[in-house]
């Protein structure tokens, strides 16, 4: 595991995401927050370059 946090659930909204995320204490649920978004720009772009 890269970043020692676990993605329990989520669902998907046409403009928003819910997420439950189990995660260790000595991280701050804005660095979970900054890497799942900064994943999910990376499947973004690579969503659209295949287009």
């Amino acid at each position: 595991m890269r970043y020692n946090f676990k993605l329990q659930e989520f669902e998907i909204d046409i403009d928003h995401v819910h997420v439950i995320v189990s995660l260790p204490l000595v991280m701050s649920p804005s660095q979970v927050v900054m890497y799942l978004k900064g994943f999910s720009s990376k499947c973004s772009v690579f969503a659209i370059s295949r287009t």
